[in-house]
């Protein structure tokens, strides 16, 4: 597996894991959102669109970098998981094991738009 992808996804797991509400977690992941460089406006096109988010969600990788951008908080803050998770990963190989929505339990707590745009975001950060 790869390490880094590994570590990454562990860290993600216990920085969320210090608050004990998912309120706070939520606020935590809406604070990493805010963090997020904007997405460049040639990205914005029809084919980077995430058509599972009830939100305008654009979401690439390109060159091993995710862009995103979304109209709403919460999915910015996703998107920004995703960015500090696969973010200059080189190779991601069908061994390698994704587990930071489900251990965490972030993806039991999202609406169902909004875990369907989570997987359709990990799926294009893997391939």
């Amino acid at each position: 597996m790869n390490e880094l992808l590994k570590n990454r996804q562990s860290e993600f797991i216990e920085n969320l894991a210090e608050f004990s509400y998912w309120n706070e977690k939520f606020d935590y992941i809406i604070e990493l959102g805010q963090e997020l460089p904007p997405m460049p406006e040639n990205l914005k096109l029809p084919e980077n669109l995430i058509n599972t988010c009830k939100s305008k969600t654009y979401f690439v990788r390109q060159n091993n970098k995710i862009f995103g951008w979304s109209n709403s908080v919460v999915v910015m803050g996703l998107i920004a998981v995703v960015k500090n998770i696969f973010d200059d990963i080189d190779e991601i190989s069908q061994d390698d094991k994704i587990f930071f929505h489900t251990e965490s339990g972030l993806i039991d707590n999202l609406t169902m738009l909004r875990s369907a745009g989570l997987r359709e975001m990990i799926r294009r950060a893997t391939i």
